[in-house]
């Protein structure tokens, strides 16, 4: 019993000698402080990074749905309709009344 007494009068005056010395109050309380706010700002970066990710997709994805599927090309040796075949330098019909 007295070894746990004696224990516990020494984190007694251990935690009294930081509560009464203001200077080594705050330089533990900064050694908490500053990297619980580095660690508060890295995951507010990783969750505004995956919230731009998820907004970035749905976009890609609504400009595939907005694309047409299929395109009548106007080339020299006449027109055809092609998924994969437009290029650079086509004309591409993408009205359905053949104006281009």
């Amino acid at each position: 019993v007295s070894d746990g007494i004696d224990m516990f009068q020494t984190m007694r005056s251990f935690f009294d000698t930081i509560a009464n010395n203001p200077s080594l109050k705050s330089t533990i309380l900064q050694s908490f402080v500053e990297p619980s706010i580095i660690i508060a700002i890295l995951l507010l970066n990783a969750m505004v990074g995956v919230w731009q990710d998820l907004s970035a997709r749905s976009s890609l994805e609504a400009l595939e749905r907005m694309q047409p599927r299929l395109a009548t090309v106007l080339r020299s040796n006449g027109s055809n309709s092609d998924e994969s075949g437009v290029g650079n330098g086509n004309i591409n019909d993408k009205n359905s009344n053949g104006a281009v």
